[in-house]
């Protein structure tokens, strides 16, 4: 399942996937509606999906690439599809870049560990990390990592770490809602 937003004129499109620690969540929770409204008023043409619920990783990641692909075939700029992930959608879109043809990563509070799973790839597109520092759900350092194995390999790879900014913080417009928002739409919308 898939909302797609698609005002005139795209200039780049984003395919959002929402959190939830893969048990809950949908393209319906109020971070997803909140960011695909920002990143549409920005110019960008957003896809929202779902996936397989209930700790079925590899499903979750097979339809991760579905949705893309099945929004690549609609999309208004095909060439210009980012992977925008929340969270646990963080971890779908690290691990959805080796396998679909993005043009760029990026990773909100991204889960990017999981202890019982083999450590993800690092994908070769621009990858932008975006964290806080007061998370206590996915500790910063989680990001920190992933930037620092991306910059010692030389792949492009931004980070941008909040000031108490915890788990969630796209859930409430406001400073850092905002700041997070526009990183996003323009790491999305660069060449």
């Amino acid at each position: 399942m898939m909302d797609c937003f698609e005002p005139p004129g795209a200039r780049a499109s984003v395919v959002l996937i929402h959190g939830g620690g893969f048990v809950v969540g949908s393209r319906r929770m109020r971070p997803i509606r909140l960011l695909a409204a920002r990143l549409v008023e920005a110019g960008l043409a957003v896809c929202a999906i779902d996936y397989r619920l209930g700790l079925r990783i590899s499903g979750a990641l097979d339809d991760t690439c579905s949705a893309y692909e099945a929004w690549a075939r609609r999309a208004p700029d095909r060439d210009r599809i980012s992977l925008v992930g929340l969270s646990a959608g963080g971890y779908l879109a690290y691990a959805a870049a080796s396998r679909v043809p993005a043009v760029r990563v990026a990773c909100i509070y991204g889960l990017l560990e999981i202890p019982w799973r083999a450590p993800l790839a690092d994908p070769a597109q621009p990858t932008l990390l975006l964290h806080g520092d007061a998370d206590r759900l996915v500790q910063v350092a989680q990001a920190e990592r992933a930037a620092a194995r991306r910059v010692a390999r030389s792949l492009p790879t931004e980070l941008a770490i909040y000031p108490k900014a915890g788990h969630g913080f796209m859930r409430t417009p406001g400073a850092t809602f905002d700041r997070a928002a526009q990183a996003i739409a323009t790491w999305c919308s660069s060449p």
